[in-house]
Protein backbone atom coordinates (compact mmCIF):
# COMPACT_ATOMS: atom_id res chain seq x y z
CA UNK A 1 0.00 0.00 0.00
CA UNK A 2 1.28 3.40 -1.12
CA UNK A 3 1.96 6.23 1.97
CA UNK A 4 0.49 8.99 1.53
CA UNK A 5 1.97 12.21 1.49
CA UNK A 6 0.59 13.26 5.16
CA UNK A 7 1.46 9.60 6.55
CA UNK A 8 5.16 10.52 5.34
CA UNK A 9 5.15 13.95 6.98
CA UNK A 10 3.30 12.80 10.00
CA UNK A 11 6.47 9.87 10.29
CA UNK A 12 9.23 13.02 9.93
CA UNK A 13 7.87 14.86 12.74
CA UNK A 14 7.36 12.21 15.50
CA UNK A 15 10.99 11.30 13.97
CA UNK A 16 11.76 14.82 14.64
CA UNK A 17 10.15 15.23 17.95
CA UNK A 18 12.00 12.47 19.02
CA UNK A 19 15.24 13.23 17.85
CA UNK A 20 14.65 16.54 20.10
CA UNK A 21 13.46 14.82 23.29
CA UNK A 22 16.68 12.58 23.29
CA UNK A 23 18.50 15.60 22.62
CA UNK A 24 16.46 17.52 25.53
CA UNK A 25 17.23 14.26 27.97
CA UNK A 26 21.33 14.17 26.80
CA UNK A 27 21.55 17.91 27.71
CA UNK A 28 19.41 17.42 31.21
CA UNK A 29 21.81 14.23 32.24
CA UNK A 30 24.90 16.37 31.10
CA UNK A 31 23.46 19.67 33.70
CA UNK A 32 23.14 16.89 36.29
CA UNK A 33 26.37 15.21 35.84
CA UNK A 34 28.30 18.67 35.85
CA UNK A 35 26.87 20.99 37.98
CA UNK A 36 27.03 24.82 36.95
CA UNK A 37 26.02 23.97 32.89
CA UNK A 38 22.93 25.04 32.99
CA UNK A 39 23.77 28.49 34.55
CA UNK A 40 26.09 29.39 31.65
CA UNK A 41 24.27 28.25 29.04
CA UNK A 42 21.69 30.43 29.98
CA UNK A 43 24.19 33.11 30.93
CA UNK A 44 25.50 33.44 27.37
CA UNK A 45 21.95 32.23 25.75
CA UNK A 46 21.03 35.86 27.51
CA UNK A 47 23.62 37.69 26.25
CA UNK A 48 23.33 36.65 23.07
CA UNK A 49 19.53 37.82 23.27
CA UNK A 50 20.49 40.69 24.56
CA UNK A 51 22.93 41.87 22.04
CA UNK A 52 20.59 40.79 18.96
CA UNK A 53 17.60 42.51 20.14
CA UNK A 54 20.24 45.93 20.92
CA UNK A 55 21.16 45.73 16.98
CA UNK A 56 17.92 44.89 15.47
CA UNK A 57 16.65 48.02 17.90
CA UNK A 58 19.02 50.03 16.70
CA UNK A 59 18.24 49.00 12.87
CA UNK A 60 14.57 49.77 13.33
CA UNK A 61 15.39 53.07 15.29
CA UNK A 62 17.68 53.92 12.62
CA UNK A 63 15.91 52.96 9.32
CA UNK A 64 12.63 54.58 10.98
CA UNK A 65 14.32 57.92 11.91
CA UNK A 66 15.36 58.35 8.36
CA UNK A 67 11.73 57.66 7.09
CA UNK A 68 10.27 60.04 9.54
CA UNK A 69 12.74 62.74 8.49
CA UNK A 70 12.38 61.96 4.94
CA UNK A 71 8.70 62.27 5.74
CA UNK A 72 8.73 65.20 7.63
CA UNK A 73 10.69 67.22 4.76
CA UNK A 74 8.04 66.11 2.46
CA UNK A 75 5.55 67.40 4.53
CA UNK A 76 7.00 70.52 5.25
CA UNK A 77 7.78 71.25 1.52
CA UNK A 78 3.89 71.07 0.22
CA UNK A 79 2.87 74.18 0.33
CA UNK A 80 0.25 75.22 2.89
CA UNK A 81 -2.70 77.92 1.36
CA UNK A 82 -6.44 78.47 3.36
CA UNK A 83 -8.47 76.35 2.43
CA UNK A 84 -11.92 78.01 1.31
CA UNK A 85 -15.00 76.81 3.10
CA UNK A 86 -17.87 75.45 1.24
CA UNK A 87 -21.03 78.27 1.23
CA UNK A 88 -23.48 75.02 1.20
CA UNK A 89 -20.99 72.90 4.23
CA UNK A 90 -22.48 73.83 7.97
CA UNK A 91 -20.52 76.07 9.62
CA UNK A 92 -18.87 74.76 13.22
CA UNK A 93 -19.24 76.89 16.09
Amino acid sequence: MARTKLGTLVDWLVILGTIILLLALAFGIYCFIRPGTWSRTIDKIASVWDSTKHRGDRMVNDSWGKVKDNGDHLIESVPREKIKQDSNAPKEN
